[in-house]
């Protein structure tokens, strides 16, 4: 079955655009649950912190302990996560479309997706009240007091704890048989205690709220930017306490370091979105190592993409950052800075040529008259202020520049067009929006979007992005005078978009 969506501990969520439409947006508020409910809470930031730290590759003891830990957390988080997230995709199939919508979501999940109806299960006496409700402002309120409910049962400040006793499984089992433990930390034990009294004593959408409401803490009603600054300091001091004795712990500190509290409007949260096809196994099955003398056959293919990822150098020094090593190793630098990494996407052949090659030999492969290959490289890679790829500034066939972005986090990139005019369009593949901008001759800047996320990205551009004009009408799939000239065009860009997205799809 494919994945419909994901939440990985980033600040955005994941979605697939192949799905039906209806899917796609249920999928969207499902994932948006699991981020707001990891953001606002104390062990959802714990567990979001452990998740950034990259234990280093060997490092049996760190690997036993953060596994330890991270089990632990996700078990039990894992019912109020997934019953939260189901519960609000089947009030918004109440509040949209009405019962007969939302008793058949829920009949599906029954029939075909029984792990996800048992973690409803708890919840089904609230939608079964809120289906008598008139009012839809009053279901939508008790709504939103039970995701909070659900954020106060995810605040148990568990730093207050000794981080040693996490370390290990013996360790983990004498802490939980703590008379008081289970009440004062455990979520999924909290939140299920009290929603099974609160099935016996409340009949109304009032009365939900006025069972819940006291239980409500200030750091849910009211969590202030230094409060939250406080407990996310509080939670570093627990972790880096927890790999005290590690030979990696100025690693693990620094990484931590990264992490600030910031505020964010919730609106433009929910468009914190990225679309993903969830193929990468499949990738993997159609990629193989490749010599560069391989590759210059390649790129004589048509409806393939060579993919330009930038200096061997620069890619370590990525990989080493996110892990949080910024000082103290080495490398071959006349090596790593002579030679860069490559992927060669064929769709005709359905498969992938990944090459670490000679930046020379590479230049002179670019230029070659032979090539029929759509050149592409990341944004990471690419010398805005030239208009070049930072390897190859003399190519003059047209540039694609791909950027994974999400449309919030690229706006500092449209920022550097805002004193000239640029043209731009869409192209819609599915419930994916690619936003396509002219920066400069033969040079083209992609950010594909979820079908949601774009509609904040188009109110932003006619708003605030007066230099960006339309090259268009919205809905024209058809040419224009400056991005998709013709047909040779209009297939080059969906060679781009079909090998970085779709070239695992099967031909129907």
């Amino acid at each position: 079955m494919a994945s419909y969506g994901e939440y990985t501990y980033n600040n955005y969520t994941l979605l697939n655009p192949l799905i039906g439409r209806e899917e796609f947006e249920s999928t969207s508020f499902h994932e948006y649950t699991h981020m707001v409910l990891t953001g606002r809470s104390c062990i959802g930031m714990m567990l979001y912190c452990f998740e950034k730290i990259k234990i280093p590759y060997g490092c049996r003891q760190d690997e036993l302990q953060y596994k330890t830990i991270t089990e632990f957390l996700n078990r039990h988080t894992d019912k109020v996560q997934e019953g939260l997230a189901v519960f609000v995709q089947s009030v918004l199939k109440l509040t949209s479309e009405g019962i007969e919508a939302c008793d058949k979501f829920i009949e599906n999940l029954l029939f075909n997706n029984n792990i996800y109806y048992k973690y409803l299960e708890p919840l089904l006496f609230v939608i079964e009240v809120m289906k008598k409700e008139t009012c839809r402002e009053e279901i939508l309120k008790t709504a939103n007091i039970v995701f909070l409910f659900g954020i106060e049962c995810m605040n148990g400040e568990l730093y207050q704890e000794n981080p040693l006793n996490f370390t290990t499984g013996k360790a983990v089992q004498k802490m939980v048989s703590r008379q008081d433990f289970s009440k004062k930390y455990l979520p999924d034990n909290r939140f299920r205690k009290h929603l099974k009294y609160c099935r016996g004593k409340a009949a109304s959408c009032k009365e939900i709220q006025e069972f819940i409401m006291p239980l409500l803490g200030e750091d849910v009603l009211n969590l202030t930017f230094s409060r939250n600054e406080e407990r996310l300091r509080h939670i570093k001091d627990f972790i880096i306490n927890f790999f005290g004795s590690s030979d990696n712990i100025s690693i693990y500190k620094n990484r931590l370091s990264k992490i600030n509290t910031v505020e964010a409007n919730l609106n433009e949260m929910y468009f914190q979105q990225l679309p993903a096809v969830f193929n990468e196994e499949e990738v993997m099955t159609c990629s193989r190592k490749a010599e560069i003398d391989e590759l210059q056959k390649a790129v004589c293919e048509e409806y393939s993409m060579i993919m330009l990822h930038g200096s061997l150098e620069e890619s370590l020094l990525y990989i080493y950052e996110k892990m949080g090593v910024d000082t103290g190793f080495d490398y071959d630098k006349k090596y790593c800075s002579e030679n860069e990494l490559i992927s060669h996407f064929d769709l005709g052949k359905r498969e992938i040529l990944m090459v670490l090659g000679d930046v020379k030999r590479m230049d002179e492969l670019l230029l070659s008259p032979e090539k029929k290959s759509v050149i592409v490289t990341s944004y990471k890679n690419y010398d805005f202020s030239k208009n070049s790829i930072n390897l190859h500034k003399n190519i003059c066939d047209e540039i694609f520049i791909y950027c994974d972005r999400t449309y919030s986090n690229t706006r500092c990139y449209l920022d550097l067009w805002k004193n000239r005019n640029v043209y731009y369009r869409y192209m819609v593949y599915n419930n994916m929006t690619v936003l396509i901008v002219k920066i400069a001759e033969k040079r083209f800047f992609f950010l594909p979007m979820t079908s949601i996320a774009a509609v904040e990205a188009d109110a932003d551009i006619k708003e605030n992005r007066m230099n960006m004009q339309m090259c268009c009408e919205e809905a024209d799939e058809g040419y224009d005078p400056y991005i998709i000239t013709g047909e040779d065009m209009r297939d080059r860009i969906d060679t781009v978009i079909n090998c970085l997205f779709f070239i695992t799809e099967k031909r129907k």
